[in-house]
This record gives structure tokens, sequence and C-alpha cells, in this order.
């Protein structure tokens, strides 16, 4: 990222470098809290879709409010509260934990054709020549 940020300050002029190394954190901050949340809400669809269906199939109904929460797998209290209720139920409990893992797998695969997608917009990208020579005026105070 360190590239990107000098890469930006040596295009921008002189008078809005401030601005534009702004810009480029208060963008690069937003859009990782927009992608966090957009694969947050995927791994979150996902998985409570294939709970149902896993739920379904195997007649599980009733156990629905539990296992459609991934807090029930991920905090110790609430899973000890489910095995408390739920005695014998560990085949459910297991099956709910591989379809967290399909559904983050699942977020993981969709972030990889994000990036390629990515990189085949960057060579779109026209080519820029940054010069190491800061010319002899810029250099005078005025």
């Amino acid at each position: 990222m360190p590239n990107l940020t000098i890469f930006v300050q040596q295009l921008a002029p002189r008078q809005q470098l401030g601005v534009s190394t702004a810009m480029l954190q208060s963008t690069r901050m937003v859009g990782g809290m927009l992608g966090t949340a957009v694969m947050g809400a995927v791994v979150s669809h996902s998985f409570r879709q294939n709970v149902e269906a896993m739920l379904t199939a195997r007649h599980g109904e009733g156990w629905r409010s539990w296992l459609a929460d991934p807090q029930t797998l991920l905090n110790a209290d609430s899973l000890a509260q489910f095995r408390h209720a739920a005695a014998g139920a560990d085949g459910l409990l297991a099956a709910s934990r591989e379809l967290l893992v399909d559904a983050i797998h699942y977020s993981q695969w969709l972030v990889a054709l994000g990036l390629l997608l990515g990189l085949w917009l960057v060579r779109k990208v026209p080519a820029v020549r940054l010069d190491s020579a800061v010319p002899e005026q810029e250099l005078r105070h005025e």
C-alpha cells in the first residue's frame, strides 16, 4: 500500500498533496468496511440457507432458532446451552459447523473472483511516468 500512496503523492499537485493522501486513505477505509460488511452478509445468508435445508432434510426444524445463528457455534455459553437443550444432537451440531466453514469458503471464492476482476481492470489503467526529479522552480519558496 505504500506504493499507492507514493504514486498518488507524486501525481497530485503540491497544493493538493494533503487532500489527495486523505482521500486515498478514506477511500481505502470505506472500501474495507464495505467489503467486510458485504462478505459478512454473504456468509450469514449462505449459512442460514444451508442450515435450513439441512434441518429440513434431517427433520430437525425444532432446532432452527438455535442453529441458524452462528453464535451458537462460536460462543461457548450459547454452545453449552444448546448442548444442554439438545442432548444427542451432536450430529446436527457437527453438520452446522461444516456448513459455516462452507459459507466462509464460498465468501472467499467470491473475494478471489473480485480480485481477478480487479486485476483485469488494472490492465486498463493508462501508463503514468513518475519522475524522481523535482523541477527547480518547485524547490524555491515564495
